[in-house]
């Protein structure tokens, strides 16, 4: 399964799965999953999550860009 900053970012933003759930209007359930390494991030929500963090795609999954 691919590697992502995911977890490291958002706790670092002081963001809950739930909040960025809210923010980037992806399901808590995926946002989770694509933490612990279980669903492939898909690009709309790679995108979405970015957008979300206001961070570019890369720094957050870096092999997914």
């Amino acid at each position: 399964m691919q590697s992502n900053r995911l977890r490291e970012v958002r706790t670092k933003l002081g963001l809950s799965q739930l909040q960025l759930s809210f923010l980037s209007r992806v399901p808590n359930c995926l946002i989770s999953d694509i933490e612990r390494g279980v669903r492939y991030p898909f690009p709309k929500a790679r995108r979405l999550i970015a957008e979300a963090l206001r961070m570019p795609e890369g720094e957050i999954f870096p092999k997914a860009h």
